[in-house]
C-alpha cells in the first residue's frame, strides 16, 4: 500500500452535508451510486475471505495463491469505488489527477476517508500468479516511475507497510511510513 497526501485540505463534516443535500435534491441518482458503492463492498469483502481461505488465513491478495484474474477484479472495484466518490462529488482534481498517473502503471488508487479525502492509497497488485523476484522488481520499478510522475506535481508517494502482533489485548496493528 502505498499514500500519497494532495496537500488539499477539506472537512469530511462538510463532505457529508453536501452529499446529503445531494442525496435529498436527487435522491434518484444518488440512491443507486451508494448501491453501487455498497455492492463494491461486498464483492471486495468475498475477494478477501475467498483470497484469506486460500492463503492459510492471510488476506495478502497478491500472493502466490492469488490468481492474475482475482487480482485483476480487485484493481478494477478499487477503481470503480473511487469514480463512484467522484460521482459524489467528494474527490478532487488532485486525486483524479493521481489516479490518473496511478492507472497508467497497471496500478489503482482511491481517495482516503480521513480528512475528506486529503490523501490518495495506492494499490499496486501483481498481474500475474506468481510473486518473485522478478514482480518484485517489476513492482518497485513501478513504484518508481509513479514517484517521478507525482514528483513533478509535487506530491510525494510514501510507503506504507502493515504487519499485526499479538499483545496483550489480542491482535494490534504495526504500522510503518517511510518515502517510496
Amino acid at each position: 500500500l502505498l499514500l500519497v497526501h494532495t496537500h488539499v485540505l477539506r472537512s469530511t463534516e462538510m463532505l457529508v452535508r453536501s452529499v446529503q443535500t445531494l442525496f435529498n435534491c436527487h435522491t434518484t441518482v444518488i440512491q443507486p451510486i451508494l448501491e453501487a458503492m455498497q455492492e463494491i463492498l461486498t464483492k471486495v469483502k468475498a475477494i478477501l475471505t475467498t483470497t484469506k481461505a486460500a492463503n492459510n488465513d492471510s488476506t495478502t491478495i497478491n500472493n502466490s495463491n492469488g490468481s492474475a484474474e482475482v487480482n485483476q477484479k480487485f484493481l478494477y472495484l478499487v477503481r470503480l469505488n473511487q469514480d463512484c466518490l467522484r460521482a459524489l462529488s467528494v474527490s478532487h482534481l488532485h486525486l483524479y489527477w493521481i489516479c490518473q498517473v496511478v492507472s497508467r502503471h497497471l496500478a489503482q488508487a482511491k481517495l482516503t476517508g480521513a480528512g475528506g479525502g486529503g490523501s490518495a492509497a495506492v494499490l499496486i497488485i501483481n498481474h500475474t500468479a506468481s510473486d518473485n523476484s522478478e514482480t518484485s522488481k517489476e513492482k518497485e520499478e513501478i513504484i518508481q516511475e509513479i514517484q517521478l510522475e507525482l514528483q513533478k506535481g509535487k506530491l510525494h508517494l510514501f510507503q506504507i507497510q502493515c504487519w499485526r502482533t499479538r499483545g496483550d489485548m489480542g491482535r494490534s496493528k504495526e504500522l510503518s511510513i517511510r518515502p517510496a
